[in-house]
């Protein structure tokens, strides 16, 4: 579903642009879940959800799916915070292991109930997004 899935949230994308005139931000790729679709942009993130979340609320409506907005980055800790939202992150460390790099992501067991998708669903997004194994932890 991956090129599928990339070209609808690309049109929608591609809509939205034509509607709210922005122009600093681009897509580079789309992740689904049942419970929501996580769209993955280079440049300025902010311009993409506009104000008020007009924007992505527009998108929402289009892709009939809860959207969360990330930037692409190098940077995994970036990505993490961007996929979590308002869970207080409490930690991200990278754990070194002969099959490679793993990121251990340490969240607040109160705010476990506002994850934006489930636990085994983000550990995938992170996966995809930063090219290494994820693990969510509650503490």
């Amino acid at each position: 579903m991956g090129k599928e899935l990339d070209e609808k949230v690309q049109i929608a994308f591609e809509n939205a642009r034509k509607k709210f005139l922005f122009s600093d931000v681009d897509f580079h790729k789309a992740i689904e879940f049942p419970e929501i679709t996580i769209i993955s942009c280079n440049g300025k993130i902010g311009s993409l959800i506009g104000r008020n979340g007009i924007i992505v609320a527009e998108l929402s409506k289009e892709l009939n799916s809860k959207i969360r907005v990330v930037e692409h980055s190098q940077n995994p800790k970036k990505v993490i915070a961007d996929l979590i939202g308002n869970v207080r992150l409490l930690g991200v460390n990278e754990v070194f292991e002969p099959s490679g790099t793993k990121i251990k992501i340490i969240i607040n067991t109160h705010d476990s109930k506002k994850l934006s998708a489930t636990p085994e669903h983000l550990e995938k997004a992170i996966e995809e997004l930063t090219q290494n194994k994820a693990k969510l932890e509650f503490k």
